[in-house]
């Protein structure tokens, strides 16, 4: 029994051994095949790409091959195009000198074949004349009496042929005179070249009109122009630096009438609206001393002026005399001769203040506590 169970157990032990055995080679089996699957999803990924790249790399190569071919034709069409375009004009200057050529041609062989025709009509009459002359005098030598009348009807066949002769010449020379002067009419335009003073003139319209719209950039542009061709064009001058004074850019219109002053010393126009730029800006002293060199100037707005500002300043001896000018250019004012006294009061000649105060009186626009003030004044005075 125990030998049995020796075998048995030692059969037991070679069976498990057996199974041991195939686990391992199967574990080893199963270690093994997914190694291999792997390395063949690698593998087969490998060559799907590379493929892939393959394919990729030939549709690229393809389209830029398309690509070139489409410029290649579109270069050789335009360049087509470009020469029929360069050729067309070439060949149909051609073909109209060439018609033109046919044409002078034809005409050339019309007159030439009428002046032909006419010296054979000629010389045909003339031989005709010839052996008409030759009957004649045949017959002058058989029969006397009926030569008069043959001459006759002899002598008017030669002038007819003659007339006719001359016709025939005066048609084929003015047929030969419309050959050469049937051409093409040709149109010719020639600008108007405008002198300076239409220019102006020009301008000076647009100029108002683009003021009448409003348009205030557009007129400055075309007074700054009209100065340009034409500098002495006061009324442009002025128009231009009321523009600016009326946008308060003060600068610009100073400059703009001093160039005026400089070329035109003697207009009280740009000094008027210099001094009036200067009251703006709060300068008297500089308002009066852009007027006192035209003090002695008969303009009644600008003696007005002078004469307002230099009593505002306290200098009543060029007030007194603004007013005096003022009170000869309109003696009839009463507002002159008030301001004149006023000016005479305030420098202490009384006498000559009494005078202008008894002047003003004697006008009919001053109010009436104007004249209270007067009557006032000339009491203290003492009068």
């Amino acid at each position: 029994m125990s030998v049995i169970n020796q075998m048995l157990k030692d059969l037991d032990q070679r069976q498990g051994d057996e199974l041991i055995n195939n686990e391992r080679q199967h574990i080893f089996a199963t270690q093994r095949q997914p190694k291999k699957t792997w390395l063949l999803i690698l593998l087969s990924l490998v060559l799907i790409n590379v493929f892939a790249l393959i394919i990729w790399w030939q549709y690229q190569e393809n389209q830029q091959l398309k690509a070139q071919q489409n410029i290649t034709s579109t270069t050789n069409i335009a360049s087509e195009q470009l020469e029929h375009q360069v050729k067309s004009p070439a060949a149909s200057i051609k073909e109209s000198s060439l018609q033109r050529s046919i044409d002078t041609e034809r005409q050339n062989t019309v007159v030439k074949q009428s002046v032909n025709r006419v010296d054979e009509n000629t010389s045909s009459q003339v031989t005709e004349q010839q052996n008409e002359n030759q009957q004649i005098a045949l017959s002058i030598q058989k029969n006397v009496p009926s030569n008069n009348s043959n001459e006759q009807v002899h002598r008017q066949q030669p002038t007819t042929t003659n007339n006719t002769v001359k016709q025939q010449e005066n048609d084929t020379a003015q047929q030969h005179v419309s050959s050469k002067t049937d051409s093409k009419p040709t149109l010719s335009i020639a600008r108007k070249q405008l002198t300076p003073k239409e220019l102006v003139d020009q301008k000076t319209n647009a100029a108002q009109q683009a003021i009448e719209r409003s348009e205030i950039k557009q007129a400055e542009q075309l007074l700054e122009e009209i100065l340009l061709i034409q500098p002495t064009h006061h009324s442009s001058r002025k128009q231009l630096a009321a523009l600016w004074f009326g946008r308060q850019d003060y600068r610009a219109a100073l400059n703009v009438l001093f160039q005026g002053i400089s070329l035109a010393p003697q207009n009280p126009d740009f000094r008027i609206m210099q001094a009036r730029i200067y009251i703006k800006q709060g300068m008297l002293s500089n308002a009066i001393a852009s007027l006192l060199p035209l003090a002695k100037v008969d303009n009644v707005e600008f003696q007005s002026l002078l004469a307002s500002l230099t009593q505002q300043v306290g200098d009543h001896k060029k007030s007194a005399a603004a007013y005096l000018r003022l009170t000869q250019l309109q003696p009839a004012q009463g507002k002159w001769w008030l301001g004149y006294a006023v000016a005479l009061d305030s420098q202490g000649e009384f006498n000559l203040a009494k005078s202008a105060y008894r002047q003003t009186q004697q006008t009919n626009d001053i109010s009436e506590s104007t004249r209270q003030f007067i009557r006032q004044r000339l009491t203290e005075l003492g009068e």
